[in-house]
């Protein structure tokens, strides 16, 4: 499997942007993302602009 490599070589921050909800958030999808690093932002839920805020500011 590749991965993107950002300059300092470590993998690049990647998440998930869910538009759908709970059909797609199968507890074996999100612990898929999970195991591969990448983070679930629900697009559905009130809050995703402050989670993927949150995101963002973690990824720098």
């Amino acid at each position: 499997m590749k991965f993107a490599i950002a300059e300092r070589r470590a993998p690049l921050p990647c998440a998930v942007f869910d538009t759908v909800g709970p059909p797609l958030q199968q507890e074996r999808r999100l612990r898929n993302a999970a195991n591969l690093g990448l983070t679930w932002i629900d697009g559905t839920r009130p809050d995703w602009r402050h989670q993927l805020a949150g995101w963002l500011g973690e990824a720098v």
